[in-house]
């Protein structure tokens, strides 16, 4: 029984955590950071893919830096760290969008971070060879 009590508020806690945040993987954005073609599949299209992750708060960022971790996975818990990369953000902003590329297709984990390293998100993207 203690055990699931843990589990609950562990469970609250993140929940807490990303309240706010909406995070998407898409091919493009427009002029006001709105994914366009929004995916969790992607089709690889040759010897670079770019793709876009948009970062959006509707009670703002709240932090000066935005992070992203993105892994190549090798199943659902066990990946290698592919690329770090981050955004230089103001915490009164609502938003901020960051170009990813990728050099192959594969599955990967992108999580996403605030400058103090508590997590955001944390999402899956497929890109497939065809």
């Amino acid at each position: 029984m203690k055990n699931v009590v843990l589990a609950v508020l562990l469970l609250l806690g993140s929940l807490k955590l990303m309240a706010g945040y909406d995070v998407s993987v898409c091919d493009s954005v427009d002029q006001k950071g709105n994914c366009i073609n929004k995916s969790d599949i992607f089709h690889f299209t040759g010897d670079r893919m770019k793709l876009q992750v948009a970062v959006h708060n509707k009670d703002m960022l709240n932090t000066t830096r935005i992070l992203f971790k993105i892994y190549l996975m090798k199943n659902d818990n066990d990946g290698d760290i592919y690329a770090e990369l981050s955004s230089y953000t103001k915490p009164e902003w609502f938003g901020v969008v960051k170009k990813l590329y990728f050099v192959k297709p594969g599955y990967y984990r992108i999580d996403v971070l605030k400058a103090d390293k508590s997590q955001i998100s944390s999402t899956f993207i497929t890109i497939s060879d065809r």
